[in-house]
Formats: structure tokens, C-alpha cells, sequence
């Protein structure tokens, strides 16, 4: 048959006390002669605190916020193998009403206002499993897959067993491809994990290794 399927939900809403966003920017300004004289500042934010706040800070930014979101999970467990699917944020929103301050280089603006988010900006998690038994030992192929509001995301995995002892490699393409290789002992009171690991680094570029070591009892 095709085994055990298993279904999940999960809703959560907040009330929030304050939020803040903002960005600012300066670049310089120049006579005729080319030579620097200056700067120019712009700037602009977003801010948002719960109304009892107002008296304490004053800045005219009271104002109430809200969100709702709903995650959805589908499981099917093969014995052998497993499929499974999921949703975060399948279902969801925010809004925050407070004030936005600009300033452009010349003047400041005070606007009262109100954030709302996407109703839906869903992100997708595919992920399958297949155990392989061997004469000696066993194998088992591990993958999974995002993808949606965020970036993409992939993930391949290779791991053999025997006896308490495994074997693992695995390659990954999140923001740039990176290797893994590890080995695992897992005793009845003691499991070791160690892992060998190369990535991009997201700011400056660059093959970047680490190590990892685990200790569980």
C-alpha cells in the first residue's frame, strides 16, 4: 500500500508591542571644482509601539499590531522510504499602523500610516528519504528541495551504516554549492558525530571550510 500518511497544522497569531524598519543613506556633494564640501544624509523609518508606550516615548507613533499565520505538513512513511511536504506561512499576514519619518536632504516628513504584509508569501519544503539494505551494513539516500518566498534551496545526501558506526557525504546548493563529508558512533549512552564542510561565504566569496563535532549522552 502506500503506507502511513500523516497530516499536520499549525496557526499562530501575535500582538505586538513595537516594531521598527529603516534604511539611511549618505553619499558626498562636490563644488565646481570637483573637490568634496560636503555630505547628504537621507534617511527614512518605520516605527510602531503599543498605544500605553506613548506616554514614556511621545513620538506620536501608537499604534496597534497584528499577524496571523498557518503552516500545513503532509507525511507519507513507506517503511522503506518517506515523502514528505510542507507550507510555512501557507495562510498569513501583519499589520502595524505608526508613523513614517523621511527626510530627503532638505526637510523631514512625519506621516501617520499603516504596514500590512502579503496575505501569502508561502514557503515550500519537499523532502524524501529511501533506507537501502545491504549484505552488510545499509545505505540511505536523503534529499530536500525549498523553495517559494525565499531563495531556492537544495540538499543531497548520502549515509552507510554498520553497527553502531556511519558514514556521510553530502552536496548542497544554497547560495552557492558546498560539499560535507562526516562520520557518526553511536553507542547506547554516547553518540560522537563529527563532520567536514565547505561553503561560499555569502559577503566576501570564497571557499570557506569547517568542522563540526557533536556530543550527545
Amino acid at each position: 500500500g502506500l503506507g502511513k500518511v500523516y497530516v499536520g497544522a499549525r496557526a499562530e497569531g501575535f500582538y505586538g508591542l513595537g516594531y521598527t524598519e529603516g534604511s539611511a543613506e549618505a553619499r558626498p556633494t562636490f563644488d565646481q571644482n570637483g573637490n568634496v564640501q560636503g555630505a547628504e544624509y537621507r534617511y527614512r523609518y518605520f516605527l510602531s509601539y503599543a498605544p500605553f508606550m506613548e506616554g514614556t516615548l511621545g513620538q506620536g507613533a501608537a499604534g496597534q499590531g497584528y499577524g496571523l499565520r498557518a503552516d500545513l505538513g503532509v507525511a507519507v512513511d513507506g517503511g522503506e522510504w518517506a515523502l514528505g511536504l510542507g507550507a510555512r506561512n501557507l495562510l498569513g499576514f501583519a499589520r502595524w499602523e505608526g508613523l513614517e519619518v523621511a527626510y530627503d536632504g532638505t526637510a523631514e516628513t512625519r506621516t501617520r500610516t499603516t504596514k500590512r504584509s502579503d496575505l501569502s508569501a508561502p514557503e515550500f519544503l519537499l523532502n524524501g528519504a529511501y533506507r537501502l539494505p545491504l549484505e552488510v551494513g545499509s545505505l540511505l539516500l536523503a534529499a530536500d528541495a525549498r523553495f517559494g518566498s525565499t531563495a531556492p534551496a537544495f540538499h543531497l545526501g548520502l549515509e552507510y551504516s554498520l553497527g553502531p558506526w556511519a558514514l556521510r557525504a553530502g552536496v548542497g546548493l544554497e547560495g552557492g554549492l558546498g560539499f560535507g563529508l562526516g562520520a557518526g558512533l553511536n553507542l547506547e549512552a554516547l553518540a560522537l558525530d563529527l563532520a567536514l564542510t565547505t561553503h561560499e561565504a555569502p559577503l566576501v566569496g570564497g571557499t570557506v571550510y569547517g568542522v563540526a563535532l557533536g556530543v550527545n549522552f
